[in-house]
């Protein structure tokens, strides 16, 4: 466990920013591009009818304030003295559908994300057309590292019906609560709508970016 979290300190502080650069020379091991002419029929109702990832009429946006060094020093503490890795992996696992009922992990991120704040109605048609399925064009797949500091929880009745993690430094997200297509989530500028939907949900000071 130890050496494995001296590899992820080495990539945490490599992966995103190295990411980023290789991201816009656009090399094609961190690039991989969707050829738009092998469009199914699917693929062409979503482009002209677009379905929600899911239903809600309630929308809670968490965030945490943290740094690349301060996720390093939580590593490294945890190598010397096998301290709380709770943040860390918060940060970087995936959410799944079984994420929706599992009332630790939901209480884990009130506990650990300090910043929430319920997210508007009249922002609701924003975030609906953000978080649909639909045809987008050729899009991308970056290879960074994604620490996700800012996690989106639907709810339709009371009851959870979707979580969005989102990791804006790397362009990643994991999303559990559809069966709709996901993978092109963010793309053809989705991600600067949905980053320029929520920095008002922010404290002064607070920042989308690690």
């Amino acid at each position: 466990m130890k050496k494995a979290l001296l590899i992820l300190s080495f990539m945490i502080l490599f992966s995103c920013k190295k990411e980023k650069m290789l991201t816009e020379e656009q090399l094609g091991n961190v690039i991989v591009e969707r050829d738009v002419n092998k469009i199914d029929s699917d693929t062409i109702r979503l482009k002209n009818n677009r379905q929600p990832f899911f239903d809600f009429d309630k929308i809670m946006y968490y965030h945490l304030d943290i740094t690349i060094e301060e996720i390093i020093r939580l590593s490294e503490e945890y190598q010397k003295s096998g301290g709380n890795t709770e943040i860390l992996g918060m940060l970087s696992s995936d959410v799944t559908n079984e994420s929706l009922t599992d009332a630790i992990f939901l209480n884990d991120i009130k506990k650990l994300y300090p910043v929430n704040r319920e997210i508007n109605k009249k922002d609701f048609g924003k975030v609906k057309e953000i978080f649909s399925d639909r045809y987008n064009g050729n899009y991308s797949v970056t290879t960074c590292m994604p620490y996700y500091i800012d996690i989106l929880i639907f709810t339709n009745d009371n009851k959870v019906s979707g979580i969005a993690k989102i990791c804006f430094e790397c362009g990643k997200f994991s999303i559990a609560g559809t069966d709709r297509n996901t993978e092109r989530f963010g793309q053809n500028g989705d991600y600067g709508k949905l980053m320029y939907t929520l920095e008002p949900y922010l404290p002064l000071g607070s920042k989308l970016h690690l």
